[in-house]
Order: structure tokens, then sequence, then C-alpha cells
């Protein structure tokens, strides 16, 4: 941004980060992939799902996706937010980075039965991707209130090809996620990048100035990237009403846990 910007549970603000006398603030969550790992292998069905992606040939997450889908019609609903619309997970299995800012927060999840099979397996798979998005509504949320105005979320490392999450992370936030065309090689292509355009600026033997390094890094980044994907928010009018309440109920998650925390700490305390 222009001007800095002091975000509560938001490192930051650091001016020159990026671009010359431009600001940033940096937010994060606590090991999202780990996460996603840790439901899927400490399910009772992981070794089934295991066992079915291995004879077909597939990837786990291609099974508990065509499970989700085949659930989802034979329940007769018209998103995968109502299939597991009352299983609500709250996230922060390993504290909370952002925009919280506490390493004692814990993860929490309600909706629980008896049902231990790859059905179920997939439920849990679909409501970790979506507390990793509700969460990431909770860090812009935060930024947006103290003075930020994101409009769009560049995508980049393994997460970005998790379409489904990429797909609710732009459908719970109401704003396009931009993905590029290699997303864990866009890290070392940036640094190629900025790697050719201090050569090419060293061998001119002269300082170019402001607007001529804008226009030649940004033909070095035309030249060296291919066209990326576009994902727009989709959700129907039902779905976003039915992700704004479940937004509702995980701020309300965090409320309740701080809560009870306080009461059992007060209980213990010596008068």
């Amino acid at each position: 941004t222009p001007k800095g910007h002091f975000v509560p549970g938001v490192w930051g603000p650091y001016q020159n980060a990026i671009f010359s006398g431009w600001w940033m603030n940096e937010g994060g969550q606590s090991s999202t992939g780990q996460l996603i790992d840790f439901v899927i292998s400490t399910h009772p069905a992981q070794e089934t799902l295991e066992k079915t992606a291995s004879e077909r040939g597939i990837s786990t997450f291609e099974i508990l996706e065509e499970e989700l889908e085949r659930l989802r019609q034979q329940e007769g609903v018209p998103s995968l937010t109502e299939l597991t619309k009352h299983i609500h997970f709250y996230p922060d299995l390993h504290g909370n980075r952002s925009p919280i800012a506490d390493p004692k927060m814990t993860g929490s999840i309600t909706g629980l039965t008896l049902d231990d099979s790859i059905s179920d397996l997939a439920k849990k798979f679909n409501v970790t991707l979506e507390a990793i998005a509700l969460q990431t509504k909770h860090i812009l949320d935060e930024m947006n209130v103290h003075g930020h105005d994101v409009r769009g979320i560049y995508m980049s490392g393994s997460q970005a090809k998790n379409i489904a999450l990429m797909q609710l992370i732009a459908d719970v936030c109401g704003i396009p996620v931009i993905l590029p065309h290699s997303p864990s090689a866009a890290v070392v292509l940036g640094s190629a990048m900025l790697g050719r355009f201090a050569a090419e600026a060293s061998a001119l033997g002269q300082k170019p100035s402001d607007e001529e390094q804008r226009h030649r890094l940004w033909n070095i980044m035309v030249d060296m990237t291919q066209p990326g994907q576009l994902v727009k928010p989709s959700a129907t009018a039902r779905q976003k009403k039915l992700l704004e309440v479940k937004y509702k109920i995980f701020r309300e998650t965090i409320e309740i846990q701080k809560r009870w925390r306080k009461e059992v700490e007060d209980a213990l305390r010596e008068d």
C-alpha cells in the first residue's frame, strides 16, 4: 500500500520490502498443508482411501472429490457447502498466526457422528478446506478494517494446485483468486526474473529511471511467464448465504474457545 497500515495480529507494515516507497503487511496461517494431511492420515478410512487410489491409479484427492460429488448427488443438495452444513471445523491445531496471534489457540470440530467410512473422511476433508477459506477471510477482513482494500488474491505454492480450495477461497472472500501457470515454481521463477532484470540493468552502465525500470521489469515478466488461471467467485445466492452463516459461526468459535479457556483458568486460580 502507498501508506503503512498497522493491523493487529498481522506482521508489519514494512516499508520498501517489495517496492520502493510502498508498504507491505504479512499475515498467514500455520501449517495448512500439514493440517490437510493430518485430517486424512488420522482418519480410520485413510487406509481404504490409499488402497483405492493405488488400485485406480489416481490421487487420494481425486478419490475424495469423487466421493463428495457422489454424496452431493445422493443427498440431492446443490453444493458441497450444503452437504456439510452441520459440520463446523476450527483449524488452529498449531496455534494462530494471524489475525489473533495466539499460540494457545487449538482446533475444534462439531458435528461428529459414529461414521468412520470414506464418506465421513470426504466430508471432513471438505470442511477442512472450508475452514482454511474462512480463516483467510478472517485475515482479509481485519486488514480491510484497518486501511487495506484487498480486491484480489494472487496465489503460489502447492496449495494453489488445489482448485477446490481456490474456489472456496474465492467464494468465501468474494474476490477473484489468480493462479500462476506453475504454482510450485512461482517463487523461483520470480527470482530468475529479478536476476535477469539486475543483469540487464547492470549492463547499461547507469541506473535506469524509475519509469524505465518499471517498463523493463514488466517486459521481462511478460516474456518469462505463461498465462495463469483466474478463479472467480461462483457461489449461488443460497450457497453464499450459507457460507456467511458458517463464517459467523467460525468467528463465534474463537470467542467461545477464549471464554472457555478463561473460565477453566479462573476455576484453577488460587484465591
